[in-house]
């Protein structure tokens, strides 16, 4: 399922639907988090609970966006369980 925008065209009254997909980058290091970095991935990194990209996918999932694509490290374990959690949930999202 993917959120579509409606646009209208200069030339027409007539509105059309444009398919939405999310690439979210999430393979970085975190050095600049520091010492956060040693028990999480930055992706992973708890706010007030909640992953960071968790956070992400849910702002956008909450304007109708179902569609998701995240940039991660295959060795991010506790990020491609999220990620299997999430699948479950009905969004549709992909690890690359």
């Amino acid at each position: 399922m993917v959120k579509n925008i409606l646009f209208r065209s200069l030339w027409s009254t007539a509105m059309i639907e444009i398919p939405i997909t999310v690439v979210v980058l999430a393979a970085g290091k975190g050095t600049r988090l520091g010492a956060l970095r040693l028990a999480h991935s930055k992706a992973m990194t708890p706010v007030l609970g909640v992953p960071v990209l968790q956070r992400v996918i849910e702002g956008f999932a909450r304007n109708g966006v179902n569609d998701f694509v995240v940039v991660a490290s295959p060795d991010d374990e506790p990020l491609i369980a999220w990620a299997e959690r999430f699948r479950r949930n009905g969004l549709g999202l992909k690890l690359a």
